[in-house]
């Protein structure tokens, strides 16, 4: 059909197509791709991982990029991820693939250090009492003594002056 539209434009000794019919052509080749390609006639159905077309395409470069959903279809995609997560099979496949990684002692030293590189040590200081000073060696040991991470951390960044009557902040002088 679609050889025979372009004869009839290109070489087709002078038939011309009005729209009416063009837009009927159109439709049945539409139809007749859509037949061609559905189910396990397309050359895609069934391929995942790397033999897809989309593998690792994600941001600007997949092709849903910038599409908005309808509210139908959001839930349509929570409902169907609360299914496959709630399932006790899928369950056990995703902890058995994090209990089975192991890390050489050589790994976690260097998880360690580049944690011990990010701790920023924090200096909380009574409001009442000026001379009662104590220092944490990171904000999360700050919040193991009873303050909110939260509002620890914004106290830090400066977003907040303090918590649960301390001034809280970053030590300076390290």
């Amino acid at each position: 059909m679609l050889y025979a539209l372009n004869y009839m434009i290109h070489v087709g000794n002078g038939i011309k197509i009005n729209s009416r019919e063009y837009t009927i052509l159109r439709e049945e080749f539409s139809r007749e791709h859509s037949n061609r390609m559905t189910g396990e006639k397309h050359p895609m159905f069934g391929k995942k991982g790397i033999l897809s077309s989309m593998f690792g395409k994600r941001g600007i470069l997949s092709p849903n990029w910038g599409r908005i959903l309808s509210e139908e279809t959001l839930m349509k995609m929570s409902q169907a991820k609360l299914l496959y997560y709630s399932d006790p099979v899928n369950i056990e496949k995703l902890s058995s693939v994090l209990k089975n990684k192991t890390k050489s002692e050589e790994h976690k030293e260097k998880l360690k250090q580049s944690q011990k590189k990010n701790m920023r040590p924090v200096r909380r200081i009574n409001i009442t009492n000026t001379n009662d000073i104590k220092e944490y060696e990171s904000i999360k040991k700050a919040s193991e003594d009873g303050f909110n991470l939260g509002h620890v951390c914004t106290c830090c960044n400066k977003k907040r002056n303090m918590h649960r009557r301390f001034y809280l902040g970053i030590c300076r002088n390290y």
